[in-house]
């Protein structure tokens, strides 16, 4: 099963090929397919990102091995105006923890294509004197699936050793449930779009293979 995420703020809606055969059709920023919209058996398959408008424009193209029984999300990242566009490829457990939950981060904001970022959990939104949970983590990266105890946290990034540049606040608490998966993807901002932080965060919906 591959999931498919339009992560690119300044590329138009896309098609997405698979062996050269339209698999999913106008997908648009920031939004993400499911699981269960593509599926096929073990194999290696060529994926191709196509616009919308014009499907022979395929700005990315990625060889995609697919195991028997395993599932993955495919991450249309970077920028169409920079000639800066990549897939970052996860594969992706789906079967929850019964005591704990669980969270993976990638970095596909092209904003910070140059900055690694730190990442906070935190109760009350005040990293002072708090260690990152995720440090140093790059641009195309993403973390294992790393388990949380479950809570309410507080989401702060920060550009990697550095607390004073805040790229992303959640300005709140967000529940981290128990037995539940949660993908996080940083992602620019749309054109115009004003959060007063340069970079947003995606959160998809996991669905779980119980």
């Amino acid at each position: 099963a591959v999931r498919v995420v339009h992560n690119s703020a300044d590329t138009p809606a896309v098609d997405i090929l698979v062996n050269g055969s339209i698999a999913i059709e106008d997908l648009t920023f920031p939004n993400a397919t499911q699981y269960d919209q593509l599926e096929a058996p073990a194999d290696t398959y060529t994926v191709a990102v196509a616009a919308a408008a014009d499907p022979s424009i395929q700005p990315i193209v990625a060889e995609v091995t697919l195991k028997q029984t395993e599932s993955y999300t495919v991450i249309a990242a970077g920028s169409l105006a920079n000639d800066a566009l990549e897939a970052i490829i996860t594969e992706d457990a789906r079967r929850n923890i019964a005591t704990a939950a669980i969270v993976r981060v990638v970095h596909g904001a092209y904003a910070a294509v140059d900055i690694p970022v730190d990442i906070y959990l935190t109760g009350d939104g005040v990293i002072a004197d708090a260690e990152p949970v995720i440090a140093g983590l790059a641009y195309g990266e993403a973390t294992a699936q790393l388990q949380a105890t479950p809570s309410d946290y507080w989401v702060t990034v920060t550009a990697a050793g550095d607390k004073s540049v805040v790229a992303f606040d959640s300005g709140g608490t967000l529940p981290l449930d128990i037995a539940v998966n949660y993908p996080l993807i940083a992602r620019d901002l749309l054109a115009g779009q004003l959060s007063g932080y340069p970079i947003a965060l995606t959160l998809l919906t996991h669905q779980a293979l119980l």
